[in-house]
């Protein structure tokens, strides 16, 4: 080898793979490695630590939250009770608007207008007062009617319907005819039941007629009597007149409305216009006879 070349030597020892071979301490702590690795074993022995350290004040504290919780829910619902009560006792709660999505817990199943969202004194107050106004509006009505059913009391028992009652043999009829026509005759006259009255009532049974006299009285001018449509409630279809007018306006009205039951025969064409003496405040008389063929 010549001189200038130099060699290279290479001094790193030869790397040897050495096996080591475990120890007692790494065996026994790879055993407990393994029962680590399990959770469930953690939990269970966490929950019997816990159990061990749970003494008698920590279940005393638990019932002292429990009792302090129960007790704030019943002091809560004693204040909430407490107000209900007194909102309804009270007669001038009412009319809340911003309590309208609770209303049906005051209200319930009372609706009032213009009461709405009110307590139940005030409801019991304003209902008591619409049944005093309705029972005096309906008072009022019932004493307007007793003096027609105190007229046609005394019509069924004068002389001339006593008569026909005990003369006809069938008497059952004859009262029938006798209630048809006084019914007519109120209806037209409604309140006013002196301008027009009627009598010397007389039934033929063979012709079944019913024949009469009638009188008709007014004040000088009187205004709106019922004329040719007969409809008593037609403002449009009245007219001032006398008592002539108001003696037409009846055998009209009779042609317009009960034909069911009595058809006008006979009709008198000429009437006159007595003056009478402040009759019944009336100074005005007309006379006519009336026959009516009966119809049922």
């Amino acid at each position: 080898m010549p001189q200038n070349e130099l060699s290279t030597i290479d001094f790193e020892p030869e790397t040897q793979t050495v096996k080591e071979t475990p120890s007692s301490d790494k065996i026994s702590k790879n055993i407990f490695s393994d029962f680590d690795s399990d959770s469930s074993l953690e939990v269970e022995l966490k929950n019997i630590k816990e159990k061990e350290n749970k003494d008698i004040f920590y279940y005393l504290f638990i019932s002292w939250k429990v009792l302090q919780t129960l007790c704030f829910l019943l002091f809560f619902w004693i204040i909430l009770w407490y107000s209900y009560i007194f909102i309804q006792k009270s007669d001038t709660f009412s009319n809340k608007n911003y309590l309208t999505p609770i209303c049906s817990v005051f209200n319930w199943e009372i609706e009032q207008s213009g009461s709405w969202c009110s307590s139940i004194s005030y409801n019991k107050n304003l209902i008591n007062e619409q049944l005093k106004t309705l029972n005096k509006e309906q008072s009022k009505l019932i004493f307007s009617l007793l003096p027609l059913i105190y007229e046609n009391d005394n019509f069924l028992r004068t002389r001339e319907v006593s008569f026909l009652l005990e003369k006809s043999s069938n008497k059952l009829k004859v009262l029938d005819i006798l209630e048809k026509f006084d019914y007519f005759k109120n209806d037209f006259t409604w309140f006013e039941k002196k301008k027009l009255q009627c009598s010397e009532l007389n039934i033929d049974s063979r012709q079944m007629i019913l024949s009469m006299k009638c009188q008709a009285f007014a004040w000088w001018y009187t205004s709106e009597i019922i004329w040719f449509s007969g409809n008593k409630n037609s403002k449009q279809d009245s007219l001032n007149g006398t008592s002539i007018s108001i003696a037409n306006s009846f055998i009209n009205f009779l042609e317009k409305n009960a034909t069911k039951y009595f058809l006008v025969v006979e009709r008198q064409k000429i009437f006159e216009s007595q003056p009478v003496i402040w009759k019944d405040g009336y100074t005005n008389q007309t006379n006519f006879d009336l026959k009516l063929k009966i119809n049922f």
